[in-house]
């Protein structure tokens, strides 16, 4: 699990020139939230409303927690800054000040190799209900949407989004979506540069919690680089 203890890897979490690509680092952060976000989700059924803020932070926390007690080359950080003074919810950095390479790269700890954007589903404001994808108006506050316009994640091939899952929603969150991106293809933003289309659909991947379910999502941005997101639901919710 990229970690300092694997025996693979060099001493004192140096990675070698190319020594991971862009997409094993990216499937080993993934495969770390996979292991343990179902703690942390089993862990906030007593406080299932909380602001997405509040709900970030709190993640945060933990899985900063649970990277020292791994412990990983990695560290997650939150509001870490993007482009044009935006800040994405969560950074995943180096966790030395060494840094780390991924695909013949140097990142260090004020570098991000993968970055998450959270979500409350469904938002607290209707005239936001859409804004897991786009936002309403000028702001650009949808989180695929910030991803596909250069803000999150500018120049990185894999990234991420979390959804907080706090009432149901027939038909489904999935179906809702789709629907809502399959509208962007023909009613694009007035504001946005990127293209939508049947690309940009939600696939459900294989998921071993009923509380945390995946999904995968591959994306072209408004200066024509591919990106590719990998989605964790979290239900506060029977599922």
């Amino acid at each position: 699990m990229f970690s300092e203890q694997s025996p693979q890897q060099p001493s004192f979490g140096m990675l070698r020139p190319g020594y991971l690509s862009a997409g094993q680092a990216a499937r080993a952060v993934e495969q770390f939230l996979r292991s343990h976000l179902p703690d942390w989700v089993n862990g906030q059924q007593r406080n299932t409303q909380r602001p997405e803020n509040t709900l970030t932070v709190s993640l945060c926390r933990f899985l900063r927690s649970r990277c020292r007690k791994a412990p990983t080359l990695f560290d997650f950080f939150p509001e870490f800054p993007q482009t044009d003074r935006r800040r994405v919810d969560l950074g995943v950095h180096a966790a030395e000040e060494e840094g780390l390479y991924v695909a013949n790269q140097m990142y260090g700890l004020d570098d991000v190799f993968y970055t998450l954007e959270a979500k409350r589903l469904p938002t607290p404001d209707r005239r936001r209900e859409r804004e897991y994808v786009v936002g309403n108006g000028a702001k650009q506050s949808g989180g695929i949407e910030r991803f596909k316009e250069n803000l999150h994640g500018d120049s990185l091939l894999y990234s991420g989004m979390i959804a907080y899952i706090q009432e149901d929603r027939k038909p489904s969150w999935l179906a809702n979506i789709n629907q809502w991106i399959a509208d962007l293809a023909t009613h694009p933003p007035t504001n946005g540069h990127a293209t939508w289309g049947q690309n940009d659909l939600l696939r459900q991947e294989t998921t071993a919690t009923p509380r945390v379910r995946e999904f995968s999502s591959h994306h072209h941005r408004a200066h024509g680089s591919p990106i590719q997101l990998w989605h964790f639901w979290l239900y506060f919710i029977a599922p």
